[in-house]
């Protein structure tokens, strides 16, 4: 699937760009290379993104125990964990400055 993308991709890549083809070849080779699940969880920030979905998950099933039995405890622990997945999902930022960093966005 990210194959294709990628493959839509370099039809709006401009003529003279040769960096943005540079990185969309070198993804795409990533992606044949590491087609396999287990292969996909190599890099870091992938299992960031898993260990993230599972946090807000977390979130979502504290915050549905507090809608349906609201006491001061379990407000608590919603506001404490909800402001940690603010914080926890805030660092994915960086992930995208990685990719704006390989297409040579901020030289």
């Amino acid at each position: 699937m990210r194959f294709n993308e990628l493959d839509e991709e370099k039809n709006f890549v401009h003529k003279l760009d040769s960096r943005q083809k540079a990185f969309l070849k070198k993804e795409s080779e990533l992606c044949k290379t590491t087609f396999p699940f287990w292969n996909y969880l190599n890099d870091l920030w992938n299992i960031y993104d898993f260990l993230s979905i599972i946090f807000l998950l977390l979130v979502f099933f504290i915050h549905l125990a507090d809608i349906s039995n609201h006491t001061s405890e379990i407000s608590v622990v919603y506001i404490r964990t909800f402001s940690l997945a603010i914080i926890f999902i805030s660092i994915d930022i960086f992930k995208i400055a990685r990719v704006l960093n390989e297409v040579r966005f901020f030289n």
